[in-house]
């Protein structure tokens, strides 16, 4: 995370160039110690040469160790951040060249740590320059930037996976149409036998209508009968004549 946040590397749109941050490493050649200055703002069309001299001219500890020597005669050295730590792997850059020629086709980590020596200390080892890929050259690329490629048995394990829930989707689906085609008939007779049971139990109470009205005509007719009617004139016994 420190080496993320120390990282100015930018574009220029004035210089229409990159901007880098270099960490410089200079081997002391008394002593072998290293002093490390962190630069910003490199533009990668200065070469290698260019960019030290500015601090092997005005760094007085570097004056007084390099004075002699040129800048371009030095050795400069991209430590190969694809090589383990311990084995000290490191590509050789062309002080006369500048930055976009020696980092194309290299990879940093966030931003190049270049090594500045008298020559080159017998415990380091020297890896070729990766060679351009698909016939062009590449521009540099950060540890941050690279993605890992899908491996072939990820792939393999991710289409059998797409392959069993696509299955489960149509088992599914499927289900759910024949659910769908046996819950039909079945609401279909519940609607069924509610209108038959209505149906009965209507005639049923027309039925018990039809009864109770059949009683009520019944008893009418056995209690309501007219009387005979009185007769209005009693019946008188006939009258004696006088001759």
């Amino acid at each position: 995370m420190k080496r993320a946040r120390e990282n100015k590397t930018s574009w220029n749109q004035k210089r229409k160039a990159l901007s880098w941050t270099i960490e410089w490493i200079f081997l002391i050649p008394s002593t072998g110690d290293e002093y490390k200055i962190l630069d910003d703002r490199v533009p990668d069309t200065d070469t290698l040469s260019e960019a030290a001299a500015k601090h092997l001219e005005k760094d007085p500890l570097l004056t007084a160790h390099f004075s002699e020597d040129a800048p371009f005669a030095l050795q400069y050295l991209l430590r190969d951040v694809n090589s383990p730590t311990t084995a000290r792997a490191y590509i050789q850059l062309d002080p006369e060249h500048n930055f976009k020629d020696n980092l194309r086709n290299c990879t940093v980590l966030e931003f190049p740590t270049i090594v500045v020596a008298r020559d080159v200390p017998p415990q380091y080892t020297l890896v070729p320059k990766p060679n351009p890929q698909h016939g062009h050259d590449e521009a540099p690329q950060t540890k941050t930037e690279i993605e890992e490629e899908p491996r072939i048995e990820d792939v393999v394990s991710m289409a059998d996976v797409v392959k069993s829930l696509v299955k489960d989707d149509l088992a599914y689906v499927a289900g759910m149409a024949a659910d769908d085609d046996a819950l039909v008939p079945k609401i279909f007779k519940e609607e069924e036998g509610v209108e038959s049971s209505s149906s009965s139990s209507s005639s049923e109470e027309e039925e018990e209508e039809d009864e109770e009205e059949t009683g009520v005509q019944g008893k009418e007719g056995t209690h309501v009968q007219a009387a005979d009617p009185a007769p209005l004139v009693e019946e008188s016994e006939p009258c004696p004549t006088q001759l």
